[in-house]
């Protein structure tokens, strides 16, 4: 299952930088069903850094754990997770100046076990809406000058 989203953000590249920067404060800000995200290796974010993630699917509190797996900061990063019924996921972030502002590409990959695919599959709609309003949510915060770091 693979999700893509993009958003154009009208701010310049190193505000949008600074505030992907500090993600695990900024991600559950998005409202997409992140209740927490908490780095649980020592020193700053970068490339072996792992976390974990409380979120909401389905309304069933789920925990995620993961690291980050390919770091070119402040270009893009990716993290690699599992849990939540998922044999492997990931999210590969990535961050462009453009003419209009910054352009932020987010994409998800997750191989569900076997015995969750159905799930998945009625999951994976709901959880589609929650990342597109939470790309709108990143455009609303940091045009609006309300997305500073912590």
């Amino acid at each position: 299952m693979r999700l893509e989203l993009s958003v154009v953000v009208d701010r310049p590249f190193d505000e949008v930088v600074a505030w992907a920067a500090d993600f695990p404060f900024q991600l559950p800000r998005l409202g997409g069903g992140t209740l927490s995200l908490r780095q649980t290796s020592p020193g700053p974010l970068g490339l072996g850094s792992t976390f974990v993630s409380r979120m909401v699917i389905l309304g069933f509190e789920v925990q995620i754990s993961g690291s980050i797996t390919e770091w070119d900061w402040p270009h893009g990063a990716l993290f690699s997770f599992r849990g939540a019924g998922t044999r492997s996921g990931s999210i590969r972030v990535t961050l462009e100046a453009t003419p209009g502002g910054t352009k932020v590409v987010r994409i998800g990959e997750i191989e569900p076990r076997p015995a969750y695919k159905l799930l998945w599959w009625i999951a994976w709609p709901f959880m589609k809406r929650r990342s597109e309003a939470g790309n709108r949510n990143l455009k609303r915060l940091l045009e609006a000058g309300r997305g500073e770091p912590g």
